[in-house]
C-alpha cells in the first residue's frame, strides 16, 4: 500500500467512524490526520517510546558500532553506530493477524 492508496482507505475510515456518507471527508483532511499520526509517532521517539493504542510500540534504539563484510570483495569493513527504531506490536494486533 502507497501513501496515496493509504490516504484513500483512510478517509473511508473515517466516514465510516463518522457513519457520514462516502465522500464527507475530504482527502485533504485524512492526509492532514495521517500527517498528525506521523507527527506524533516521531515526537513520541523523540522523547523516548511512542505508543499507539491497539498497534504498538514505537522506539529509538541504539546499534554500536561494528565489524562486517564487503559482500564483493570478503574484505572487513567498519560499520558506524547509529539509531534504528523498533517497533513492538500490541497483543491486539498480533492476536488479531493470528486469528
Amino acid at each position: 500500500m502507497n501513501k496515496a492508496e493509504l490516504i484513500t482507505q483512510l478517509q473511508i475510515a473515517l466516514d465510516h467512524r463518522r457513519e457520514q456518507t462516502a465522500g464527507s471527508t475530504t482527502k485533504k483532511e485524512a492526509e492532514q490526520v495521517l500527517t498528525a499520526i506521523a507527527d506524533v509517532i516521531e515526537d513520541g521517539i523523540s522523547a523516548g517510546e511512542a505508543i499507539l493504542p491497539r498497534i504498538g510500540k514505537f522506539k529509538a534504539v541504539e546499534r554500536p558500532a561494528r565489524t562486517g563484510r564487503n559482500p564483493q570483495t570478503g574484505e572487513p569493513v567498519q560499520i558506524a553506530a547509529s539509531t534504528a527504531v523498533k517497533f513492538v506490536p500490541a497483543k491486539q494486533l498480533k492476536d488479531f493477524l493470528n486469528a
